[in-house]
């Protein structure tokens, strides 16, 4: 699972460096790929678990943020 995480956080740096050379394409692709992961984690919750509402709240908001980041090209 760390390294689901640290991937994740790998595609949202890789990211930051596109939006800063304005590299549109590097944009799309690193943020596609921090997608994909967070559904990844998603689906591997266990709801039988309470924490697990917890965590699918917050990756859906982290999901929403990188959809919004992606389609507006602006990373703020």
């Amino acid at each position: 699972l760390e390294a689901v995480f640290d991937e994740l956080i790998k595609q949202l740096n890789i990211s930051i460096i596109s939006f800063e050379k304005n590299d549109i394409p590097g944009i799309n692709r690193s943020l596609q790929k921090s997608q994909h992961i967070i559904n990844e984690l998603k689906s591997a919750l266990n709801f039988d678990y309470s924490i697990s509402n917890s965590l699918n709240d917050i990756y859906n908001y982290f999901y929403r943020v990188i959809i919004n980041a992606n389609v507006k090209k602006d990373p703020s």
